[in-house]
């Protein structure tokens, strides 16, 4: 019997860092060679079935420019998933530590979801300091995933990592056990959201990764 599991995944991170990449492969399978700028938040609507549990909804692409263009504690939403991802390059060490910022302050303002950081552009630097988000990782049971963006098959891979590890430890967010539950319809912040998703047109993507 398969599990239907509704779970929206936020990704939040500085202009530059690839995140946007990292999702536009795993939503098409393509890594683009063109740069494109998130201006707006953005929802892709996934889905992935995974050893019977069915999970889908939207990844929520966070723009990178309101953190820098607003003010440096811009915090954003993360109430909207129950999956928060906060990005940084591996070739920028201060975008690195203001993932992790974007995912402690999350903790402080009770947003419950499972927490990864995750180090994009692997291919452009050889040596990072990783000790505090390992440090974070370690302390809130999270995950930390380091990536080349060119290799499509370890994105898909991390992604079924990512769902898979949600899947082990969501009771702690949901206060039910997994066999025994279905998780669907949406929420009344989703359904307003879903009527003002916004949708990238194929122009390309971020190559920054």
């Amino acid at each position: 019997m398969s599990i239907d599991l509704a779970v929206n995944i936020c990704v939040v991170g500085e202009p530059d860092v690839g995140k946007t990449t990292f999702v536009r492969v795993i939503k098409e399978g393509i890594f683009y060679e063109d740069y494109i700028s998130t201006d707006i938040k953005t929802y892709y609507e996934y889905e992935r079935t995974i050893n019977d549990i069915r999970f889908h909804g939207d990844i929520i692409d966070f723009s990178g420019h309101e953190l820098i263009d607003g003010n440096k504690t811009y915090f954003p939403p993360f109430l909207d998933g129950k999956i928060h991802i906060a990005a940084g390059s591996a070739s920028d060490q201060s975008s690195i530590k203001y993932a992790i910022m974007l995912l402690q302050q999350s903790i402080e303002e009770k947003a419950e979801g499972l927490k990864i950081c995750l180090i994009l552009k692997t291919d452009l630097a050889k040596t990072y300091d990783l000790t505090e988000v390992k440090q974070f990782i370690n302390e809130h049971n999270g995950m930390l995933i380091q990536l080349d963006c060119h290799d499509i098959s370890s994105v898909n891979k991390s992604f079924t990592q990512i769902l898979t590890k949600y899947s082990q430890v969501m009771s702690l967010f949901e206060k039910k056990d997994l066999p025994s539950m279905k998780i669907g319809g949406k929420s009344k912040d989703k359904r307003k959201d879903q009527k003002r998703k916004n949708k990238k047109k194929g122009k390309g993507g971020c190559f920054l990764c």
